[in-house]
């Protein structure tokens, strides 16, 4: 068994747009997102040191980080990570992945139009963790995953 490889988006931020982009774009998306997903407050995360959030998606809890990118200059990742050893679980096993990926997908798409509507934010792009390709929607991502995986969507 192998843990599901998750969601990421990476962007670019114009340097007059935002101050401190982590911060910021962290605690607009915890404001912004639907209460479908019951964002929490964006603060540091205690285990490790990014500005982040928890949000529900449907039983199950994950984390939403943003930090700078370790290999490319004013470039931001965005990464989503199980928060619940529920979740870990859900994804090594393909079966139980699918119904955490549904909800993800619709978390990602919204996430997606919160980041393009952002003043300043340019090259937004998404891929699954330590994976290529990158495409430029949650679509396209979760396109790959079908067919890759077979996964049959939300």
């Amino acid at each position: 068994m192998r843990l599901q490889r998750m969601p990421c988006a990476a962007f670019s931020v114009k340097p007059e747009a935002m101050a401190d982009v982590d911060r910021q774009v962290a605690e607009r998306l915890s404001r912004s997102l639907s209460r479908r997903f019951h964002p929490g407050p964006a603060q540091k995360h205690w285990s490790f040191p990014n500005w982040a959030f928890y949000v529900t998606a449907g039983q199950d809890k994950l984390i939403v980080s943003i930090h700078k990118s370790k290999t490319r200059p004013r470039h931001w990742m965005l990464r989503i990570h199980p928060g619940a050893a529920r979740v870990v679980l859900a994804l090594l096993r393909q079966h139980t992945a699918e119904h955490v990926f549904a909800e993800l997908f619709i978390l990602c798409r919204e996430i997606h139009e919160l980041l393009a509507a952002t003043p300043g934010v340019l090259d937004l792009y998404w891929g699954f963790s330590k994976t290529r390709p990158s495409v430029w929607t949650p679509d396209q991502l979760f396109d790959i995953k079908y067919k890759q995986e077979g996964w049959t969507g939300p």
